[in-house]
């Protein structure tokens, strides 16, 4: 029989009650020389009181089922339990004295403290199995339910934030296009085409919780044919990623949100050329670093992108987005996911 079965009923009153029985005998009686009859005994009593605590205990569960009342079903069920046992105890010592069995003439006057001893004892036993066992499988129980209901409500958040990115993207884009409308039609209507080539991709891949590295570059340097159009050599973009990196994971759509975010806060213009640099760190983290030449004047946002970012990586990953500004760069580190359960995740 497995060990788990054992704490499954009928299994600890089948192997509790004559284990009890035989504390008790040593216990109370000692090695006497009617040990044998005294065990037999306390085997009868063990027998009816543990059955009778069993089913009380049981009802008093259904009364009180949740921990916050752990207290009060404790306080109740040892008032019952011990008035239940008390009873049975009386009715069966005078019912044995009544059959002229040793030991049980004087009940009243030499064994009712010998007798309250055992109840006690075996109130305790039978108690301690039970409410112990009861409450560490609902505290147990009720703790996958607290981190069921925190991870749904991460995930909850999480679509939220990934419903955040196509809003953004679209945001800024249509922003570049009426800039191409007046500045060059005929370079706006293949912005347009390509604009909704890359949408297609966004709305492939926005879902997805975690991303191959390799295709997330793939649509970003897609995207970057699009601020091509419009910047040419004012946008300079450099990749450089061992190929073992690229096999890591990333949340998707963000390097792509950290280039059209250093496109949109600096000055990109053949005097003054935006670089942006993506290369790995130490095999662990991915650097989108940008040289720092702010525009004078205020650039309006919808303020999601870094902080969409930031909370995505606090639900994907245990560690932080770091965002570096100095007086020259611009620099955010992202943490590259390594995935050992295929299934933990959304993917591509």
């Amino acid at each position: 029989m497995k060990v788990k079965q054992l704490f499954i009923e009928p299994w600890p009153r089948i192997l509790g009650i004559p284990l009890v029985a035989l504390i008790l005998n040593f216990l109370i009686d000692g090695f006497a020389e009617n040990g044998f009859q005294e065990y037999l005994v306390n085997l009868l009593f063990v027998s009816i009181m543990w059955n009778g605590d069993y089913f009380i205990i049981m009802s008093f569960r259904k009364v009180y089922p949740e921990l916050s009342v752990t207290y009060k079903r404790i306080i109740t069920t040892i008032i019952a339990v011990s008035a239940y046992n008390l009873v049975v105890d009386m009715l069966l010592c005078s019912f044995l004295g009544y059959c002229n069995v040793e030991g049980f003439e004087n009940y009243f006057d030499e064994e009712l403290k010998q007798n309250i001893a055992k109840n006690f004892i075996t109130t305790f036993i039978i108690g301690m199995l039970y409410e112990s066992g009861y409450f560490f499988d609902r505290w147990k129980k009720q703790t996958l339910e607290i981190e069921h209901i925190k991870s749904q409500q991460l995930r909850s958040e999480l679509n939220v934030l990934k419903n955040q990115i196509s809003p953004h993207f679209l945001f800024n884009s249509l922003n570049t296009l009426l800039a191409l409308i007046h500045e060059n039609p005929k370079l706006a209507a293949k912005f347009t085409e390509k604009l909704s080539q890359v949408y297609r991709y966004i709305l492939k891949h926005k879902d997805k919780e975690i991303i191959m590295l390799k295709t997330e570059l793939e649509f970003m340097m897609a995207y970057n044919y699009l601020l091509k159009m419009r910047f040419e050599r004012s946008l300079v973009i450099n990749v450089s990623i061992e190929p073992d990196i690229l096999e890591k994971y990333v949340a998707p759509l963000t390097v792509q949100m950290l280039v059209e975010n250093a496109v949109k806060h600096n000055v990109v213009a053949i005097s003054k050329p935006l670089t942006v640099d993506i290369y790995a760190e130490n095999g662990k983290s991915l650097i989108v670093r940008n040289n720092l030449q702010s525009k004078t004047q205020g650039v309006e946002s919808l303020k999601t992108g870094l902080e969409n970012i930031r909370l995505r990586y606090k639900y994907l990953s245990d560690r932080e987005v770091d965002i570096i500004e100095s007086r020259e760069h611009f620099m955010v580190a992202l943490p590259l996911i390594e995935v050992s359960n295929e299934h933990q995740y959304a993917m591509v």
